[in-house]
């Protein structure tokens, strides 16, 4: 799975730079307005490459059985092609179709047990994750 993320990470690189580059070449005007629009809310970060939509975020969680659940929970919504969650640094990145709710990729994730920047889990769905997977809360 790394080596896919990385694969479409560096794919997703390349095609910002490549549209970067043909936004200021064309004077940026509108194209630049319409690329400033795709932010997302907080500190979820995003990237379009063509057909596809690349968002980073953070997902609180522990171990294994976390990014199992988590990459599950994201890629159980219509649109996400994939999820890959870091066990080390907190961060999924999820490849989905345009026009896809990244709100609802938040909402599926915390309805799992895991606060992500967007949503939080209730207690109930926190509180039914296995003893190594609760991670300290705010």
């Amino acid at each position: 799975m790394k080596t896919k993320t990385l694969r479409i990470s560096a794919i997703a690189t390349l095609a910002a730079i490549l549209t970067l580059g043909i936004s200021s070449c064309s004077g940026g005007g509108q194209q630049n307005q319409d690329r400033d629009s795709h932010q997302t809310h907080d500190q979820s970060h995003d990237v379009e490459v063509s057909d596809a939509h690349l968002a980073e975020f953070q997902v609180n969680g522990n171990c294994g059985m976390c990014k199992q659940r988590i990459e599950e929970a994201a890629t159980s919504v219509g649109g996400v092609n994939s999820a890959e969650w870091d066990v080390q640094t907190g961060m999924v990145e999820v490849a989905m179709d345009q026009g896809t709710d990244l709100h609802e990729v938040h909402m599926a994730i915390a309805k799992a047990g895991h606060d992500t920047e967007m949503h939080k889990a209730t207690d109930e769905a926190y509180d039914n994750l296995h003893a190594c997977c609760k991670y300290e809360r705010e």
